[in-house]
C-alpha cells in the first residue's frame, strides 16, 4: 500500500496594507520648514555669541598683558638707569617722568620731590623749553593740594593731573 502525497496547499501571496500618510498642505509643510530655520537660526546665534563673548573676553586678557608689559618694560627702565647712575640720580628720574607719561597714556610727564615742605620739579618729558623754563621759575613752592592730592602725596603715591583737576574746578585746597 501505497500512501498518496498529500495534495499541497495553494499559496495565496498577500500584499500588507501601506500606512496610511497623512496628507500634509503646502501650509503645514512650510510652517514644519519655518520652525526648523527658525530653530537652527536660534543655533547658530547662540554659538556667534558664545563666539564674541570669548573674543571680548581675549581682547581684555590681551589688553591687561600689553599693560603688564609696558609695566615691567618701564620697571626695567628705570632699573637700569639707577643702577648706572649710582651717585646721579636725575637720569633716573627723568625715565620715571617718561615712563609715567608713557604708561598714564597723558601728554607729557614730570617728576616732582617734596621734602616734607616744598615740591621740588625736577624731571620734565614732552614739554616745551618755555614750560620748563616757566616752571623752574614756580618751584620750588609750598604745595598747595586740595584733600585728595594731598594723602596722595603724604602717602608717596603717584599723582596724576586729574588729581590736581579738582582744585581747577573748585574744589578747597590745603596748604601743606
Amino acid at each position: 500500500m501505497r500512501r498518496r502525497a498529500k495534495p499541497s496547499k495553494a499559496k495565496v501571496e498577500s500584499e500588507r496594507p501601506a500606512a496610511p500618510k497623512s496628507p500634509k498642505s503646502e501650509g503645514s509643510k512650510g510652517r514644519d520648514l519655518e520652525e526648523r530655520l527658525a530653530e537652527a537660526l536660534k543655533r547658530e546665534a547662540a554659538a556667534l555669541e558664545r563666539e564674541a563673548k570669548a573674543l571680548g573676553q581675549l581682547q581684555t586678557r590681551d589688553r591687561e598683558l600689553v599693560e603688564s608689559l609696558d609695566q615691567q618694560t618701564a620697571t626695567s627702565e628705570i632699573l637700569r638707569a639707577i643702577s648706572r647712575a649710582q651717585t646721579d640720580a636725575q637720569p633716573v628720574f627723568d625715565i620715571i617722568a617718561e615712563s609715567a607719561q608713557r604708561l598714564c597714556g597723558a601728554g607729557y610727564g614730570q617728576v616732582a620731590l617734596y621734602d616734607g615742605e616744598l615740591l621740588h620739579m625736577t624731571a620734565f618729558h614732552n614739554i616745551s623749553l618755555e614750560g620748563v623754563e616757566a616752571l623752574r621759575r614756580r618751584f620750588p613752592a609750598r604745595a598747595v593740594l586740595h584733600a585728595a592730592a594731598r594723602r596722595k602725596l603724604l602717602d608717596r603715591r603717584a599723582l596724576s593731573a586729574d588729581s590736581l583737576a579738582h582744585r581747577a574746578a573748585g574744589a578747597a585746597a590745603d596748604v601743606i
